[in-house]
């Protein structure tokens, strides 16, 4: 197929390294501003675009735009041919039907930088405007990834929220976490092999089963000396103390039920 990468962020360079290891043609790169992908190097012969210029013909366009400018795309390039799909996690394939008749998804659920040299593994969602379209879109997603799985909007929103509560929400602690161990002179990277472990642990058992802490031995002089540690770190100490509520609050209660 000839493919068109609309937009020039984390995942349109990650798309365009995925595409270039593929039989596909990339033929160019549409954006609002070209002068974001001068230090990106690009595959030879591929063609650099603004909005205002002509769309170059091709089977399959792939919007890597951020949610909020999705609406808005209607407004600036016009296409006549062959099929559109977006890469947002929470907004509707919907949005894409007065570009084209034919339209869908591809979300890439994982986080994407496209200033690193390593590409992870990506779960692909997929979704078509008809079963022509998703069976086109889906061949398409497998050459790129080995986990494709069909989702519509109301299923891929929720796996959106999955991952931004799971990835976002643990990284904001680790950004509280790694500032705390600076401050009092600690080496963050002695919590690595822990981190790597517990999220290894995940491809076994579920996360219920190996939950450990204070919190879960309702140990309430650990946690006491932990919240008067934590005084001068108001946002870690604030969620020390709700995660630690919520921990105990789940396994009384799973210790009840087991002994009821």
């Amino acid at each position: 197929m000839d493919i068109v990468i609309i937009g020039s962020g984390n995942v349109a360079i990650v798309f365009i390294r995925l595409i270039s290891r593929t039989n596909h043609r990339l033929r160019a790169v549409v954006c609002r501003n070209p002068d974001s992908l001068s230090g990106v190097t690009l595959p030879t012969g591929l063609l650099v675009r603004d909005f205002g210029d002509d769309i170059v013909p091709a089977d399959l366009y792939i919007a890597a735009l951020s949610d909020q400018f999705l609406p808005e795309l209607k407004d600036h390039i016009r296409l006549h041919q062959g099929i559109i799909v977006h890469t947002a996690g929470s907004v509707s394939k919907e949005v894409l039907k007065t570009i084209l008749p034919r339209y869908g998804v591809i979300y890439p659920l994982q986080s994407l930088r496209k200033e690193l040299d390593f590409v992870p593994e990506i779960p692909l969602l997929v979704d078509g405007s008809d079963p022509l379209v998703l069976d086109t879109v889906r061949f398409f997603a497998r050459e790129i990834s080995e986990q494709v799985t069909i989702a519509g909007d109301e299923i891929r929103s929720r796996y959106h929220l999955a991952a931004v509560s799971s990835a976002n929400f643990i990284n904001y602690l680790l950004i509280l976490v790694y500032d705390y161990c600076e401050k009092e002179k600690l080496d963050a990277d002695m919590l690595l092999p822990l981190l790597k472990e517990t999220i290894n642990r995940l491809e076994h058992v579920s996360p219920a089963e190996v939950q450990t802490g204070p919190a879960i031995r309702n140990d309430s002089d650990t946690i006491s000396r932990h919240l008067d540690s934590l005084k001068h770190y108001p946002r870690l100490k604030k969620l020390y103390e709700h995660f630690t509520e919520l921990i105990s609050e789940q396994f009384r209660h799973k210790s009840k039920d087991k002994t009821d």
